[in-house]
This record gives structure tokens, sequence and C-alpha cells, in this order.
């Protein structure tokens, strides 16, 4: 057996603002543009030979969150937060023997979420806040045949994939304007 685990990935930044300015190092604003990103990355890879074939499995995490002030007015700053997680795992197993057949085949699973709000606490009283949700799968194989000591090689493959997406929306700064309808 092989291992090849990785490593968990942390990041942490808190900045003070946007890197925007002129060239006296002063910035046109009076809001607070200061911004919070933190993620955490994690992964494993596991792989075994078999006689006649390799099995890996790859699992990985990332979890991340992103806070930020932009000042639009001089009078009040559009505060969006960001959250999302993403889980993704795949099974692949593909030949390991000489000769002039190989195959692969696999199948691989995400699960992803994010959550975004926006506000301006000056001019809006509600938050434009939605939550989106994606969940795919796809399932494949190929096969493939040398000829001519290897100097020739024809392949052919196959792929299933769905993906599953939906939209939230929570709640708006301002209601929807009535549906038009088109006449014909």
């Amino acid at each position: 057996p092989c291992w090849r685990p990785h490593l968990a990935w942390f990041s942490r930044s808190e900045l003070g603002g946007l890197n925007t300015g002129f060239d006296d190092m002063t910035v046109p604003t009076v809001q607070d543009e200061s911004s919070e990103i933190e993620y955490d990355a994690y992964g494993l890879n596991l792989e075994y030979d078999f006689d006649g074939f390799t099995a890996v499995s790859s699992t990985s995490f990332i979890d991340f969150f992103n806070e930020g002030g932009l000042d639009i007015s001089n009078l009040d700053s559009l505060i969006t937060t960001l959250e999302a997680e993403t889980f993704t795992q795949e099974f692949r197993l593909f030949s390991n023997e000489d000769g002039p057949w190989n195959w692969s085949a696999g199948v691989t699973y995400r699960d992803a979420e994010d959550y975004r709000n926006s506000t301006l606490p000056l001019f809006y009283p509600t938050d434009i806040t939605e939550r989106n949700y994606s969940e795919s799968l796809a399932i494949y194989g190929e096969i493939s045949r040398l000829f001519g000591d290897g100097d020739f090689e024809i392949t052919g493959g196959l792929r299933y994939f769905e993906d599953e997406v939906a939209i939230n929306e929570i709640s708006r700064s301002a209601p929807l304007a009535p549906a038009s309808r088109a006449r014909h």
C-alpha cells in the first residue's frame, strides 16, 4: 500500500483596507474598507496496487470565509460576507500491467454550498442574502489498445455527469417588479 496524505492548509488574513490609493499613500475613502479572509483546506489520497490494477481514493474539503467593506458613497459601505464549503470524493481504478490493453474507471462526487450576504446599512434596511447548493456525480471509463510496438494507440471512453444546482434567494433589498408578459 502507498499512503499519500496531504497536510491540511490553513490561511488567515485581516487586511486594513483595499490596496488602492494615490501616490502620496492616501486613500479617497472615509468608510472602513477592511476585510477578513479565512480558509481551511484538507486532502487525503490513498493508493493501493493490486494484481493487475491500482485503486486510488482522493478526498478533499475546503471551508472558506470572506467579509469586507467597500466605501461607495463616503456615507455608507457595502458590506459583503461570503461563506463556502466544498467536499469532493473520487475513486479511480486503472490497469497497471504491461501489455497492449490499458483501462481506467472512476466515480467523482462533489457537494458544495455557499452563502452570500450583502448589506448597505444606511441606504437599504434589508440585506441581500442567498444560499447556493451544488451536488454533482460523474462516472467514467476508458479503454485503450496499443498497436505497432506501442507506436500507435486507439482509445475510447464514456462519461456520465449530472449536477443538481439550487440558488435560493433568502432576502432582498427591494421588492421584485411585477412580472411582465409578452403578447404575440
